[in-house]
């Protein structure tokens, strides 16, 4: 054999000595697998799958032979490397898609454990890895990956359930679950709706098929609004949630992102189905204000809403008086102390600010919508809901509060008067309540006088001591500080200038007091008085009609002191 061209390569001796050739070659890599850096360079001995040898056969059957004998030879370190050698085929090596490897150099997901355990040492480098491709040398297939994926979700130590487990970690399985579903692996695809990698709020982990069953929210709607508990829903996690690649996975897996509408139509289901908690309750209410539309909602929706009073009750504003319970008005029902439905103060405290909206107008924002949209009501009824009668309430302070009656009207006025003012039975049997007037008497509220000063100066002048007119009696004020917004007692009979009824009305008072002309103190008064009383009806506009107002009351009263 004089050179490599002139070999005999059917020669039997030629092909043993190949053999042996290829057997040395191995014993030479087991003896390089015991030095510490050798162990990880011995490839770059190989003969190349490419070069001089392409074409020639024997050369070709030499690289097969050392493929056989290499293939069966523990020459690869693990990537735990107290562990023994593996064969070529018992390792595999790690991808550079999707990114398997994470900042600190370590796998994204561990290996599995025992003779399954495939990951190759770290301190290869690639290039030399490269050389055992033609050797052999695999790379990590999903297939490998979702197994190793599944392996981590069935520990107790799992990387991926754990809640210390970093972002990057996370955004780097992210990436690694969704690789599949970019590169259209189906077999992957499949195995991985199948893992229960959708974390609930509820702690629980669930996979896609869940989905199919019923839906998996995220837990804010578009509109970045929280979705309240207690729908029958499920959630996900929301620290998972804020994580953007697990969110990007996450919909890659089915999880949906509901919308204002949908999780609206949901309460309101709920409201009619279910009576919520008191935390639920608040939380369904909250949501429908954050999220209510535009143009407000509608009566269909308003009139389904429940909620908890005071003593937690369930009730529905829509049928049911409930109030405010720190109405800072004077004559609240609170402050009144009435029997009635109260809000529960929980839905007052830290109210929901609505996006663009400044803190500072959220308590007036907040207390607005709960009575025009849901029915709290900010003050009393005047008259009942279908204007049959006088509310109860109001009879009531009429009756056992009768210092606070004339304010209390005063301050309802204003907002409910037109439904008596437009109703004549109503008008009548508010007209006809006893309220309280100067000396602690009570008279139907058609037959007071307004305290003004000019009937005040008036009476003054002909009246003495515990000669009383049914003046209306003012809560803690007088008639100047509270003059305007009274004028309204004068739709209801009250007498509110200095005419022919109003002397008429201090002679019967006078009269009434002291019937005997010799017990009269001043009796010249009363001759003034009668002067009065005929010079009023000498100007009046109907003449006879005064007259007759004038018999109409001396017959029946004998109002002719004598």
């Amino acid at each position: 054999m004089a050179n490599r061209e002139n070999i005999v390569t059917s020669s039997l001796r030629n092909q043993g000595l190949r053999q042996h050739i290829a057997n040395t070659f191995v014993l030479a890599v087991e003896q390089m697998y015991m030095h510490p850096q050798l162990r990880f360079q011995w490839m770059r001995f190989l003969p190349r799958s490419s070069g001089y040898h392409i074409n020639d056969s024997f050369w070709n059957g030499f690289v097969d032979l050392l493929k056989q004998q290499l293939a069966n030879a523990k020459i690869m370190v693990p990537r735990i490397e107290q562990r023994p050698g593996r064969t070529i085929k018992q390792v595999k090596q790690l991808p550079n898609l999707p990114p398997f490897i994470d900042q600190h150099g370590d796998p994204v997901f561990d290996d599995l454990g025992g003779d399954a355990a495939i990951y190759i040492s770290q301190r290869y480098q690639n290039s030399d890895l490269q050389l055992l491709r033609s050797y052999g040398l695999q790379v990590l297939s999903m297939e490998d990956i979702t197994a190793r994926v599944q392996a981590d979700l069935e520990r107790g130590s799992s990387k991926m359930r754990s809640s210390t487990t970093d972002y990057n970690w996370h955004s780097l399985a992210a990436a690694i679950l969704k690789y599949p579903f970019t590169e259209k692996f189906t077999f992957s695809m499949l195995a991985i709706r199948l893992m229960r990698l959708l974390p609930l709020d509820d702690g629980q982990w669930v996979s896609t098929h869940v989905c199919e069953v019923q839906p998996i929210y995220f837990p804010t709607t578009s509109s970045d609004t929280k979705i309240p508990p207690g729908l029958d829903i499920r959630l996900i996690c929301p620290d998972a949630a804020a994580h953007l690649d697990r969110k990007d996975l996450f919909l890659t897996l089915g999880a949906k992102m509901a919308t204002d509408d949908e999780i609206r139509s949901i309460v309101l289901q709920h409201y009619i189905k279910y009576r919520a908690s008191l935390p639920n309750s608040i939380a369904w209410l909250r949501f429908l204000y954050l999220t209510r539309p535009e143009k407000g909602e509608s009566n269909a929706e308003s009139v389904k809403i429940n909620i908890k009073s005071s003593a937690l009750e369930n009730l529905c504003p829509s049928k049911n008086d409930v109030y405010l319970p720190d109405d800072k008005s004077d004559y609240g029902a609170a402050k009144l102390r009435l029997v009635v439905h109260f809000l529960h103060p929980d839905y007052l405290k830290d109210p929901p600010v609505r996006p663009r909206e400044q803190a500072s107008a959220a308590e007036a924002s907040w207390r607005r919508w709960l009575h025009n949209t849901v029915g709290i009501r900010e003050r009393l009824r005047l008259a009942t809901p279908d204007g049959a009668a006088i509310s109860g309430h109001i009879l009531h302070v009429a009756q056992h509060i009768p210092e606070r009656f004339l304010g209390l009207l005063h301050h309802l006025w204003p907002h409910e008067g037109s439904k008596v003012w437009n109703n004549d039975a109503l008008k009548s049997k508010l007209e006809g309540i006893e309220v309280l007037c100067d000396g602690g008497e009570k008279h139907p509220l058609h037959s007071t006088m307004l305290p003004t000063a000019q009937l005040k100066a008036l009476s003054s002048r002909f009246l003495r001591e515990g000669e009383l007119l049914p003046f209306l009696k003012l809560e803690n004020t007088s008639w100047n500080e509270k003059a305007r917004g009274w004028e309204f007692v004068e739709v209801l009979g009250a007498l509110n200038d200095d005419g022919l009824t109003f002397h008429l009305e201090m002679l019967r008072c006078i009269v009434t007091k002291t019937p005997r002309a010799r017990d009269l103190k001043e009796p010249t008064r009363v001759l003034d008085l009668y002067k009065a009383i005929h010079g009023k009806c000498i100007v009046s506009d109907d003449l006879e009609e005064a007259r007759k107002i004038i018999r109409s009351v001396f017959l029946p009263s004998i109002l002719v002191v004598l």
